[in-house]
């Protein structure tokens, strides 16, 4: 777990599944997304199994309490990516003002 400015990072577990595709899946998010499709449970409980055989790593990002965004950083063709995004449109603007 990773604390800071008012903000939590803490790793994304098997209880997060819904929520974080709920997240994933809203138009907001998807939107934005490489693969902008619609991802079922399905899909996405394979892709959470699969995160124990990777050097991947996922937080979900909470802030007042709330969980309210995932962030990561993945490992691809021997370079780090990283990424996030916050589902809660409210904290867009109050936690990255800039």
């Amino acid at each position: 777990m990773i604390e800071g400015y008012g903000i939590v990072l803490r790793p994304f577990d098997a209880q997060d599944l819904e929520r974080v595709l709920m997240w994933r899946n809203s138009d907001h998010i998807r939107s934005f997304a490489l693969h902008s499709e619609l991802i079922s449970m399905e899909e996405h409980q394979r892709w959470y199994e699969r995160l124990f055989q990777s050097e991947d790593h996922y937080f979900v990002i909470e802030a007042d309490g709330c969980g309210c965004g995932l962030i990561w950083y993945q490992h691809i063709n021997e370079k780090i990516e990283t990424g996030f995004y916050l589902y809660d449109q409210k904290k867009q603007t109050s936690l990255f003002p800039f």
